[in-house]
């Protein structure tokens, strides 16, 4: 099971619920020096991906769609010159 915090509002006819997953520091690895070329939600999407996270899990944890999630993935892969999500791994 993902640790997760989740808080809920009432805004006019809606109830909002955001949900936050929870990760351990370690699970926080950072590029080898070219973590600086990437932008903080890159960042952020990145260190989800290391966490094994799927891009729905991304998604909704980031509240963004998963098409920008993928998008995002697209542009961390060619800013660190890597092929895939398994070379995140490696960093």
């Amino acid at each position: 099971m993902i640790p997760a915090k989740s808080t809920s509002r009432i805004e006019g006819n809606y109830l909002i619920i955001t949900t936050r997953i929870l990760l351990p520091k370690k699970t926080l690895i950072k590029a080898k020096n070219q973590d600086t070329s990437l932008t903080p939600r890159q960042k952020q999407v990145m260190e989800l991906m290391q966490a094994r996270k799927v891009h729905k899990e991304i998604a909704v944890a980031l509240g963004i769609e998963v098409r920008t999630v993928k998008y995002h993935a697209a542009k961390i892969y060619s800013k660190l010159k890597i092929a895939s999500r398994e070379d995140l791994f490696t960093l």
